[in-house]
Order: C-alpha cells, then structure tokens, then sequence
C-alpha cells in the first residue's frame, strides 16, 4: 500500500468517526466484558501508567479507576478525533488526554508505560507494513515488566461491507448511516508477522480470547508481556 492510498484511508476514518462522534459515543459509555478478564493485571500493579491508543471518550479510565488497586494512576489517552478528546476531558479531570493522531504521531511520544492498550482500533490500520511498524513503535513505550493489550475485529461481525482489493480489507458502515470506514480482518499469517515484531522486543504473547457483543466473540484480545 503506498503513501497516497495510506493517507486516503486514514482520512476517511477520520472523516467518518468526525462525522458520527456524537452518536457513537453515545453507544460507548459502558465497559466491554472483555476487560473484566484483564483485572488481575491491572490490580497487580502498586502504581500504573497507562498509555490508552485511541480511547475515544475516556471510558477506559474510568474502568481502570474503579478496578485498580494502585496507590497511583497515571492515566494518557490519546485519539485522532477531537470531539471525542474534549468529551474525555470534560468527564475525566484527573487524567491527561491530548489529539494526537494514533497511527501518524505514535512516534512522538517518548514516555514510557506499564500498561499500553489499544481497543477497537487495529482494524483501522492500512497495510501490513504499516501495522508493523505500527507495532514496532508501540513496543518502545512499554517498560520492563509492562504489558501490551491490543484487540482486532472477528470477521464473523462484518455486516454489510464492500470487499476492496487487498486481502482482508474492507470498506463496511455503521447502522443506517450510510457512511464508509475503513476495517482490516487480520488472517493467521499476518498475526503471525506481528508477533514476531513483538517477539523481538521482548514481548511475549501470554494470553488471547474472545469477547464481547451480543455473541460474546466480537473481538479477539491479545496480552502481551515484555520481560
């Protein structure tokens, strides 16, 4: 995929998710069942940063607020949409959020976290050269002993898409909208092909399964570990 097509695609999700802020985060108020099963990491830490990529309106640190057992949470969320950044920060005072694009700026963040998670987002990334590199990148945000907790989308929960030219790409909508995003259905190998990236920065897959929506098998998690 090259830089134009690149930079079409990711316009048109941002474009989409501006259109539809409103409406959208109206339907992510509450937690996914999937996070339940993450509890035990996240009430394993005495104090915890958190590095939260594309968190929409926030809803993940208030999870994290009501379930952590840390004497401290460090709390960073970062979305390429603004409606849904100042709809985090007017909700979520004791935490930091800031517009950044979270495919093109996850370069410039130089801290580092215990915790990196990313939710329903890595289905929105074009190429499989730009999700390695993508993950590349995230892997140097995670300190030692930290862990990396992504999710990609199940191809049983599409609905009605148009299937583009590349394997497993699609432009699929949201209700009767109308309006096209762009979404990626990881196969086996490319999975593969990431791990690996990750593999050779220390992170090691300890844990995957599926949850969430009305059949329970909306998104596949991935737990990652650095050593």
């Amino acid at each position: 995929m090259d830089i134009n097509e690149t930079k079409q695609i990711l316009k048109l999700n941002k474009d989409f998710y501006q259109s539809l802020a409103k409406d959208f985060s109206k339907t992510r108020q509450s937690p996914w069942i999937g996070w339940n099963k993450l509890i035990p990491i996240i009430k394993g830490f005495k104090t915890i940063r958190v590095l939260d990529v594309a968190c929409g309106n926030g809803r993940f640190y208030d999870f994290i607020l009501k379930q952590s057992a840390s004497e401290m949470v460090d709390y960073f969320g970062i979305d390429t949409n603004d409606i849904f950044i100042n709809e985090a920060k007017s909700k979520y005072k004791t935490a930091r959020f800031e517009n950044l694009d979270a495919v093109e700026d996850i370069n410039t963040i130089k801290e580092e976290f215990n915790l990196v998670v990313c939710f329903g987002f890595t289905h929105h990334i074009p190429g499989q050269e730009n999700r390695k590199k993508w993950f590349e990148a995230v892997s140097h945000l995670i300190l030692p002993g930290g862990y990396l907790i992504f999710t990609t989308w199940s191809a049983t929960k599409l609905g009605k898409t148009a299937k583009m030219s590349t394997k497993g790409d699609n432009l699929g909508g949201w209700g009767d909208t109308g309006q096209k995003r762009y979404i990626h259905i990881y196969d086996q190998k490319e999975l593969d092909e990431i791990g690996e990236v990750l593999h050779k920065r220390k992170l090691k897959l300890i844990s995957t399964y599926t949850s969430d929506g009305r059949t329970n098998n909306l998104n596949t998690y991935f737990v990652f570990k650095r050593d």
